[in-house]
């Protein structure tokens, strides 16, 4: 373990432990993670819904940083953070209901460290007309997969799956992000722009209560996308339109207009 740093608290404790962990591994999901409020005791020790808790979901905005209409009638939705669907699911569908009518959609993940799955496949839902399987998660410990279908019974209303849509991605895009990202380029929904994402790490982890306020995060079931037949290691996520980062951020809104100046001819030609 590392030498020299400051172990008098529980914080600092996860936070030395995590450097150390996920520098032999190379899997960011291998960590000693700290929870401000205290892990209740359960009848098992896997923490429910990662330990995330409404009051931290409530502060960060539920995760959606941003919802709005841009000029050229394109919607645009910035994602945080992938928070529990039974948290948060009621700020998902205000978002997606308010870029529903919107003729393109961009998804920005760019600043999206990961999150819920559940979240993830209520935020899809929104992008599909029909009801589609996204992934598939197997856990090889308990010989059991799980399958993620978009619902259609999600609420709000949706921008659909045959309009224009999408996904910025970046080196900060991980996880859940990746997942998301990769689900919908493999179905053939979304484009995806920006850069590789930094993981070939396509994992779900438990989170196992230590103590009161320590938990283990520990990957145990893999991504299984029903296209390709496998998840995105260990290349990670591949955009279809590469941009620098540093050309992403500082150049998005002249990207936007010219995105916006050739979709408006487009549905002038059309009218």
């Amino acid at each position: 373990m590392s030498s020299g740093r400051d172990w008098s608290d529980d914080e600092s404790f996860a936070a030395g432990v995590s450097r150390d962990t996920v520098a032999a591994s190379s899997d960011a999901h291998l960590q000693l993670r700290y929870s401000l409020a205290p892990l209740v005791v359960l009848d098992t020790p896997i923490v429910p819904e990662s330990g995330r808790h409404p009051e931290d979901a409530a502060l960060a905005g539920h995760g959606f940083a941003r919802a709005e209409r841009l000029p050229g009638n394109v919607g645009l939705v910035e994602i945080r953070q992938f928070y529990p669907a039974r948290i948060s699911g009621h700020v998902a569908a205000a978002a997606m209901t308010l870029v529903a009518d919107t003729d393109v959609l961009l998804i920005d993940l760019r600043r999206c460290p990961g999150g819920e799955p559940d979240m993830v496949t209520l935020v899809e839902s929104c992008l599909f007309d029909e009801r589609t399987q996204l992934n598939s998660i197997h856990f090889p410990a308990e010989d059991r997969t799980v399958q993620w279908w978009t619902d259609p019974f999600a609420s709000g209303a949706r921008f659909g799956g045959v309009k224009p849509l999408y996904v910025l991605i970046s080196s900060e895009s991980y996880s859940a992000a990746e997942g998301f990202s990769y689900d919908l380029q493999q179905a053939g929904r979304a484009t995806l722009v920006g850069e590789r994402t930094p993981t070939g790490v396509a994992y779900f982890d438990y989170r196992y209560r230590v103590s009161d306020h320590l938990m283990f995060s520990v990957p145990s079931g893999h991504i299984v996308n029903p296209v390709s037949g496998r998840g995105w290691a260990p290349d990670g996520v591949q955009p279809d339109i590469q941009v620098a980062a540093s050309r992403v951020w500082t150049s998005r809104m002249r990207w936007l207009s010219s995105m916006c100046s050739r979709w408006v001819t487009q549905a002038d030609a059309r009218a």
